[in-house]
């Protein structure tokens, strides 16, 4: 226990009217010395002063209680002597408005059916239990806490005037320093005298050793594709766009393949071609030419000639001998022309032109023929 206490106790015995034995003694024997009293108190024994102990333990637990009481009054004090804002800030109740965020404070609701004040933070009514309705759920402290903006601040230091030189130096030597590492960082664009590596504002406009060109203009000197052109032939009955060109015939409406316009100088290419090619030969007596077609020749042949020529067409597949037509007809349209002299006349026998005209007709029946076993194979 501390000294302040038990002063304070033996004081307010004094008030009440209690004496210690001590104040007894001097009070009887006012003349004796300290010494004496002194060995007496040590001499005297304990059970005289036994009512004074009690009364000091009495008083010194009751001090204890008031103690107690006093510092729970105190808590309850500070509880209610203050108030938490949105913001997480407790500000006293004798302030109306949050230090931090400036919001007003939360006006306590009464209940409704006690007529009893509560807290605002109270959602429900401490004695009947009926909810405040205006009470919001939805409420929550902000993470960060708005504070007033503070003024901007200036250096005066940075204000020249024109009494100043030592500033208005400083400040020259300062832009020299700014526009050399600006240089350093942007460098100027690139210069066709220069066969290194540099940079230009464009990162496109790199330049290399090895080609003296931007990649710019390399990419702008390369050819477009042009192109391609459509392929395949449209037909004339139903105008449906065949995208094979091996097809002679429509894949909708069956019709045959119209005759392009270079079929009938293909023809006179090649009897021009022959034309030649007897001029050029040495002229030889005429030899008899067989009136009967070779069609009658192979026939009389015999007929096991026949029927291999019958499995070799069916098997043979009908668009090999298109391409292998259309690469005889190229072959004829990638030879030269050679004009004709008029003062050389071509010397031709009528047998000579009756074989050809026998073999061209020849080939377009064992076109037709193959055409319509396609069409029957596919119909099939």
């Amino acid at each position: 226990m501390n000294q302040a206490t038990i002063r304070r106790i033996q004081q307010r015995l004094r008030d009440e009217g209690y004496k210690t034995p001590d104040e007894e003694e001097t009070e009887s024997n006012p003349a004796e010395p300290e010494q004496d009293k002194q060995q007496e108190r040590v001499i005297r024994p304990q059970q005289e002063n036994m009512s004074y102990r009690q009364q000091e333990e009495e008083l010194l637990a009751q001090y204890r209680r008031e103690l107690e009481q006093e510092q729970a009054q105190q808590v309850n004090e500070d509880e209610e002597q203050l108030w938490q804002c949105e913001c997480g800030h407790e500000s006293p109740l004798s302030h109306n408005f949050c230090g931090v965020c400036g919001l007003t404070q939360p006006v306590d609701w009464w209940c409704e059916c006690c007529q009893i004040e509560q807290p605002f933070y109270h959602r429900f009514c401490f004695s009947c239990g009926t909810p405040n309705v205006d009470y919001q759920d939805d409420i929550a402290p902000p993470t960060t806490i708005v504070r007033p903006q503070q003024p901007m601040y200036t250096c005066e230091a940075s204000v020249l005037t024109e009494d100043n030189d030592v500033e208005i130096e400083r400040a020259v030597s300062r832009m020299t320093l700014q526009q050399q590492q600006a240089q350093r960082h942007h460098p100027q664009p690139w210069d066709e005298d220069d066969d290194g590596v540099t940079f230009a504002d464009d990162c496109d406009d790199v330049v290399s050793r090895q080609s003296s060109q931007p990649r710019r203009q390399a990419q702008q000197q390369q050819p477009k594709p042009q192109p391609s052109k459509p392929k395949g032939w449209s037909c004339v009955v139903c105008t449906f766009h065949n995208e094979n060109d091996c097809f002679l015939s429509c894949e909708m409406c069956g019709s045959f393949r119209p005759a392009s316009p270079t079929s009938d100088a293909l023809l006179q290419h090649q009897q021009q071609q022959q034309q030649q090619h007897l001029e050029q030969e040495p002229q030889q007596e005429p030899q008899p030419v067989p009136t009967e077609p070779p069609k009658l020749r192979r026939r009389d042949s015999g007929s096991s000639s026949e029927k291999t020529e019958k499995t070799e067409k069916k098997e043979m597949r009908f668009t090999d001998l298109l391409q292998m037509q259309r690469g005889r007809y190229d072959s004829l349209s990638e030879a030269p022309e050679t004009k004709q002299q008029p003062h050389q006349q071509p010397q031709q026998p009528q047998e000579q032109e009756s074989e050809a005209d026998l073999e061209l007709a020849m080939i377009y029946a064992q076109q037709e023929r193959m055409l319509a076993e396609y069409q029957n194979q596919q119909r099939l």
